[in-house]
């Protein structure tokens, strides 16, 4: 997608939770979608990482989420309104392994985050366009600092994680470098527009990770046993979805706080917009919704209750 600024700045409400303990990479591994144990790992200071989903007894999601392999410790970075209910999540179903979580925002931690276009992020920040998952350490005067590089939003993500005061430097490179601040507003229009879903409003604990329509991205098919994993897999063998979240183009008049909004066609339920940006000057809106097989597929018009949805 084009932005408007090539370059993006805005406070995201997220966190990193620092993860450590001899039985660290055994007891996440256990509950991550993606292979994590074997991976990243012998320098303190930078660590690879890789993007995946935290699932139930049942299969389904619990959390999304990157971890970050360190030589003596993992990072899990995830949504601020996430973090405490996923340590209790596996917490539970620890009994004699060695774990310790902290969670940076519990000691005023703050995502500083700047993203645009991937020509533009990577030679303002100076970071490898083909790096595409990997965290940065520091410890200045007893504060953590953590930078991290993904494309969580669908483009290139550059977020730091630290304290106040610790943020102001990068803030002022951002500026110098051309990077406009946008809006809580601004920044969901964005992400809208580009068709990247969000935990907690597209996709919730009710949505298996297939339903992401991303299963190379986000599940190993072939690690060892992890919570949840009998149904995913029996899902990928021998079963399917019934939905699929999916970018949509609609073309309707409805206001926003309606959302979530039954989809349907006649009487038949066909789908459920979840989110839906401002304002487009297309003549339609780009939305997020779960569409049902067979409506779910790329270029699919139907004619629905607030109007034509197309799937993009």
């Amino acid at each position: 997608m084009q932005f408007i600024n090539a370059l993006n700045i805005c406070f995201l409400p997220r966190t990193v939770i620092r993860v450590t303990g001899k039985d660290r990479l055994r007891v996440i591994n256990n509950f991550f979608t993606n292979q994590i144990d074997g991976f990243g790992g012998d320098d303190p200071a930078k660590a690879a990482g890789i993007e995946g989903l935290f699932t139930n007894a049942k299969g389904r999601i619990h959390a999304h989420a990157f971890v970050y392999v360190f030589a003596d410790h993992l990072l899990i970075e995830t949504f601020s309104r996430d973090a405490e209910n996923l340590v209790q999540h596996i917490d539970k179903y620890v009994i004699s392994e060695k774990i310790k979580f902290e969670t940076l925002g519990d000691v005023g931690g703050n995502c500083l985050t700047v993203y645009g276009d991937s020509e533009a992020v990577s030679k303002a920040l100076e970071i490898e366009q083909d790096n595409q998952c990997w965290a940065i350490y520091q410890n200045q005067d007893d504060h953590n600092i953590y930078q991290t590089t993904h494309s969580l939003l669908g483009w290139p993500t550059v977020s730091q994680f630290a304290e106040e005061t610790d943020q102001q430097e990068f803030l002022k490179r951002c500026t110098e470098l051309g990077a406009v601040e946008r809006t809580a507003t601004e920044f969901e229009h964005d992400r809208i527009t580009a068709g990247v879903p969000m935990f907690g409003r597209d996709f919730s604990d009710a949505n298996f990770p297939q339903e992401l329509g991303r299963d190379d991205d986000l599940i190993s098919f072939t690690k060892g046993c992890y919570l949840g994993q009998e149904t995913i897999a029996r899902i990928d063998s021998l079963g399917h979805v019934n939905k699929f979240i999916c970018s949509v183009m609609i073309e309707g008049e409805f206001d926003t706080d309606e959302l979530p909004i039954e989809l349907k066609k006649d009487t038949k339920n066909v789908g459920k917009l979840t989110s839906l940006e401002t304002d487009s000057g297309r003549g339609g809106r780009r939305g997020i919704a779960a569409m049902r097989v067979p409506y779910h597929q790329t270029g699919n018009k139907t004619e629905t209750n607030i109007g034509i949805v197309t799937v993009l």
